[in-house]
């Protein structure tokens, strides 16, 4: 960037721009930015953090294939599932569970999800045909497609979110996610064999 109005590319073509013209740059730091770029541009810092998750989600839903964008009730039932769950086991797992790898945002978090999600539902179409739109009137074919989006979505929120914490963080965070979608708990075997050990000592000390 120069004081004429001029772009240098590295190529060494020259783009020359008009009073009217104004050029937004999107980039993840100043790491290889000279000091005349920095002084000639006016620089707007946002923490990962501030943008938040939402704006990477709606990014990600306008690039799914046409075939799940066009289904409404797929694409509000992703909607629904990530608004219900993902800010609560994120939370979750700042409160209860030690993270294994640190430091990392909840931005990075979700997007490593929202990859795992994709891959699953890309191939979700059914064999030979151009949408997920099952046929008039088939209420077991919208049951089919729900029951598998939430299974891909549970699937891909357990291996993101729940991959970065130790394995006592993951026990937790299985038991509070059963509970929050109405799923029976399963006691740790270990847990209750301890737990067994501990009720046959006093049983013994009292006999």
């Amino acid at each position: 960037v120069s004081t004429q109005s001029t772009w240098g590319l590295v190529n060494g073509d020259i783009i020359h721009m008009s009073s009217s013209m104004n050029m937004i740059f999107e980039v993840q730091d100043l790491a290889v930015a000279s000091p005349a770029t920095v002084s000639r541009c006016g620089m707007i810092y946002m923490e990962p953090e501030a943008l938040g998750w939402r704006a990477l989600f709606h990014s990600w839903m306008a690039i799914l294939p046409e075939y799940i964008r066009t289904n409404e009730k797929a694409s509000e039932l992703i909607k629904t599932l990530m608004e219900w769950l993902v800010d609560p086991a994120l939370e979750f797992t700042k409160k209860h569970c030690k993270k294994t790898i640190a430091p990392v945002n909840d931005l990075t978090v979700v997007c490593g999800m929202l990859k795992l999600y994709r891959t699953f539902i890309e191939d979700f179409k059914p064999e030979g045909s151009q949408s997920l739109q099952p046929a008039e009137g088939d209420e077991s074919g919208d049951r089919d497609i729900q029951m598998w989006l939430e299974g891909y979505f549970l699937f891909s929120m357990i291996w993101s979110i729940g991959a970065i914490v130790d394995n006592p963080g993951r026990v937790s965070l299985d038991r509070w996610l059963r509970a929050e979608i109405g799923q029976p708990i399963q006691e740790d075997k270990g847990q209750s064999t301890a737990a067994n050990k501990k009720k046959k000592k006093k049983k013994k000390k009292k006999s």
